[in-house]
């Protein structure tokens, strides 16, 4: 008997409960097993004899939550939960007799955590319900066990579904109210039961979508209908509070806005275009009145000294007119290839009007892109500024590669004139727009820099860098 007692002894030692037995009828302690001392911070000190709420919780007269006081008459087990605002025990008491005298054994297990969990889960419950407006229809529903646990809300449904107990049935006669077959069918893709429960096992904290719905008037108007999805603590369960708002004056505001919105991107947009179309035609006009003047003068001059040359020059200059208003026209890059074409053109009428100009071409590469009309303006600098005031004449130099090391391609233009600054003005008193615009464009559609080194009485070099991507 002694061994058992002993094994008996043991076993309260050991376990996590708090247990004490004390005598009914002054509250005496007889007995407290380690977790029971442990949790009074002073288990060295003997509690024989003591009385339990004195030794148990430091108080001087019988705990205002002692089980024993709460036992219902005529009983002699009973269970409770006691929170003294630190901790929270699950608490059965028991009374028995030994020797004739009563006596009251309480175990104790600390259900702080759970009963914390389940107030937070709780409140955050309640702040759910708070925050929801006005709805049609409020459904607090437990998806892991298809079951209704609560119904609220102003819409006429609310009256039927009163009784409904399973909440894969009410979520599909709510998809009744929603008048498009479309958005019927995503409704019940989207809450249906399975779905919801894996969306909450994902943490995903909210599923919603906006539909035309009827309401309790007749009416037909749009709502967001919004399922808020927790996993609740204590049982383990998917839960979700589900409910429908209306958005209609919201839904009829946000698509006035976005048709406000694309009218303005739109007109924006066409801004933007006739904005570069202008400038890039002003640039044309700007940089060609002169030597369109001048060719057909030195035509003029042809026909009378020699037609045959006269002739040949007029079916350039057409040409090359022809090819200027097309490419005034193009919104994008052209080849490089197409780009040496009106150049072509371009050169053929200046090597007449300026026989002693050597021209030189050192093409490596044309497999790029860049805007239209890039190199004839370059070219015209180089004779306007450079090398036309040469009286024994001048050279330029027309150049590409590709320059693997910095991933771009590099087209030069190099002549041996008497050099200009680019950001002074001309002897007319006008700005270089050619240069200018060539370097706006080449940005703007290539992501390009052009840069200009010039020295006086050497020449200029023009170095055009674009991106090989």
């Amino acid at each position: 008997m002694d061994k058992t007692d002993d094994i008996y002894k043991e076993i309260l030692e050991n376990t996590n409960q708090l247990i004490q037995y004390s005598t009914l009828s002054d509250f005496k302690m007889c007995y407290a097993n380690r977790a029971a001392r442990a949790f009074t911070d002073h288990e060295n000190a003997d509690y024989e004899g003591e009385h339990c709420y004195k030794y148990m919780m430091g108080l001087d007269d019988i705990c205002p939550f002692c089980p024993m006081l709460s036992m219902p008459e005529g009983k002699v087990s009973y269970e409770t939960e006691v929170d003294n605002g630190k901790q929270v025990f699950h608490v059965k008491t028991e009374t028995f007799q030994l020797d004739g005298k009563d006596y009251f054994v309480e175990y104790a297990s600390d259900v702080t955590a759970i009963r914390r969990a389940q107030q937070s889960y709780e409140q955050k419950v309640n702040e759910i319900f708070q925050a929801i407006p006005e709805a049609q229809g409020i459904f607090y529903l437990n998806l892991s066990q298809n079951r209704v646990q609560m119904i609220n809300g102003i819409a006429s449904v609310i009256r039927i579904l009163q009784n409904e107990e399973k909440a894969d049935v009410l979520l599909r006669y709510v998809s009744n109210y929603i008048p498009d077959e479309e958005q019927r069918v995503r409704f019940r893709e989207l809450y249906d039961i399975d779905a919801l429960i894996e969306n909450c096992k994902k943490n995903i904290p909210e599923v919603s979508m906006e539909s035309q719905s009827y309401f309790s008037d007749g009416s037909i108007k749009w709502a967001r209908l919004i399922a808020r999805l927790m996993m609740n603590p204590i049982s383990g369960d998917c839960e979700c509070v589900f409910y429908g708002v209306d958005i209609d004056d919201e839904y009829r505001y946000r698509s006035q806005l976005k048709l406000a919105e694309q009218t303005i991107c739109q007109a924006q947009s066409e801004q933007r275009r006739l904005a570069e179309q202008a400038r890039f035609s002003a640039m044309i006009s700007q940089i060609r009145p002169h030597f369109v003047a001048n060719v057909l003068n030195t035509i003029q001059y042809f026909c009378e000294t020699d037609p045959k040359l006269a002739s040949k020059m007029t079916e350039k200059f057409a040409r090359y007119l022809r090819n200027n208003l097309k490419a005034a026209a193009l919104e994008g890059p052209v080849n490089f290839s197409e780009d040496l074409e009106y150049l072509d053109n371009y050169v053929s009428i200046e090597k007449v009007r300026f026989p002693n100009i050597q021209f030189e071409f050192d093409i490596r590469e044309k497999n790029f892109k860049i805007p239209p009309i890039t190199l004839q303006p370059l070219v015209e600098n180089a004779i306007r500024h450079g090398v036309r005031h040469l009286e024994e004449g001048g050279k330029i130099k027309i150049s590409s590669y590709k320059d693997d090391e910095h991933g771009c391609f590099v087209i030069r233009i190099c002549d041996n004139g008497v050099g200009f600054h680019s950001d002074k003005t001309g002897s007319d008193g006008r700005v270089h727009v050619g240069i200018d615009n060539t370097r706006y464009r080449l940005k703007k559609m290539c992501d390009a820099t052009m840069d200009i080194q010039s020295t006086s009485g050497k020449g200029t070099e023009v170095t055009i860098r674009i991106p090989a991507t």
